[in-house]
């Protein structure tokens, strides 16, 4: 992510912030953040930078970045043999790299899954 400074704050951000103070101010005692709020929050996290913003909002930058992050995508395949046998393979990891780690012949697996006897 690129830094971000200001002397003031730019227009965007600082009618976040104000809204961030209203929701505050009006929240039912320790309620979690609106997803709304965060998805704005995460709109300029993107475009100024996480700390930046995270100090700018009064949020936790860790809080932030998880924001910002693809969430993991699971792609789960089975296959279930005649005889009885499965074979289940699990891909997870963040949803533009949802990919069989290097090295891994899948379709030898599965090739020797279905040629075995039973």
């Amino acid at each position: 992510m690129r830094r971000t400074q200001w002397n003031t704050l730019p227009d965007e951000v600082e009618c976040m912030r104000e809204r961030f103070a209203q929701w505050r101010q009006s929240r039912p005692g320790r309620s979690r953040i609106p997803e709304p709020l965060w998805a704005e929050a995460a709109l300029l996290a993107r475009r100024h930078g996480v700390h930046p913003i995270a100090r700018a909002l009064g949020l936790n930058d860790r809080a932030l970045k998880r924001q910002i992050l693809p969430a993991p995508a699971r792609c789960v395949v089975e296959w279930i043999h005649p005889g009885g046998s499965k074979m289940t393979i699990t891909l997870a990891g963040p949803s533009h790299e949802a990919t069989i780690a290097s090295g891994v012949d899948l379709a030898g697996l599965v090739q020797a899954f279905w040629s075995r006897p039973q």
